[in-house]
């Protein structure tokens, strides 16, 4: 009888502990895309879902200086890869109010820092935003890799 009783106890911790690890997995695999696409390609389909949940939120902003009776401007998003050491679309002429996002590929960090912004170290996978407000000029550079450098032009 004892026997049993334990026997009916390992099958219960072994049948609890595999449905466990099964879900453990499930929840995993929702995150990627399959199980054969490339950490690159990964990280693409993160910045594509990025940008259109962007689309989907983008807001119509108006601005005084240029704003007639029910018109108004719509604010864009513009991305900028980082890999192998450099801004890839780094240089950028945009209007105020769009957003820029820069994505770092590599496997090490970078920042995107300029006057008005820094996003500090972005491992790989990471993105930082901003939302450019003021016209002009605004160089930036990687702070660890200074010889990295963009420029976005806000009109």
């Amino acid at each position: 009888m004892k026997k049993n009783i334990i026997l009916i106890i390992i099958l219960a911790v072994l049948i609890g502990g595999g449905y466990w690890f099964w879900q453990k997995n499930e929840n995993k695999k929702q995150n990627f895309v399959s199980d054969n696409t490339t950490e690159e390609e990964r990280l693409e389909s993160i910045l594509v879902q990025t940008e259109e949940k962007k689309e989907s939120q983008k807001v119509e902003t108006p601005f005084a200086e240029n704003r007639e009776e029910n018109q108004s401007v719509q604010a864009k998003t513009y991305n900028v890869s980082i890999k192998n050491f450099a801004f890839l679309s780094g240089n950028l002429t945009i209007k105020r109010g769009d957003t820029v996002i820069w994505t770092n590929f590599d496997s090490i960090g970078h920042t995107a820092t300029g006057g008005s912004f820094d996003s500090k170290i972005l491992n790989k996978g990471e993105s930082f935003s901003f939302t450019f407000y003021s016209s002009g000029t605004f160089d930036y550079l990687c702070s660890p890799h200074p010889y990295m450098k963009g420029k976005i032009v806000v009109e």
